[in-house]
């Protein structure tokens, strides 16, 4: 009876029930699993804005150097400013 996992559990420096701490215990794994949820949706969203700049930059480095897309031949000195752009800071 002297051992540690017999004791009363406690919360906020009040004893309660088992039945009590459970429902607490499941309710912060419930917070904490929707937090998770919501870090992966923004997570997401970022990605996704991340790829729309990625292409809108593609779109202005071809209208830039007159590229005719991944088979044109002139690719221009803008390339070489695109990777100073990615490469600085």
């Amino acid at each position: 009876s002297a051992h540690p996992m017999n004791a009363q559990p406690a919360a906020d420096g009040e004893e309660i029930t088992r039945e009590d701490y459970l429902r607490q215990l499941i309710g912060d794994l419930e917070a904490e699993s929707a937090l998770v949820a919501q870090e992966e949706q923004i997570l997401g969203f970022m990605a996704k804005l991340v790829a729309l700049d990625a292409m809108a930059l593609a779109e202005g480095m071809s209208e830039a150097t007159g590229a005719e897309g991944p088979s044109g031949i002139n690719a221009g000195p803008g390339l070489a400013a695109a990777v100073d752009l990615f490469v600085s800071n």
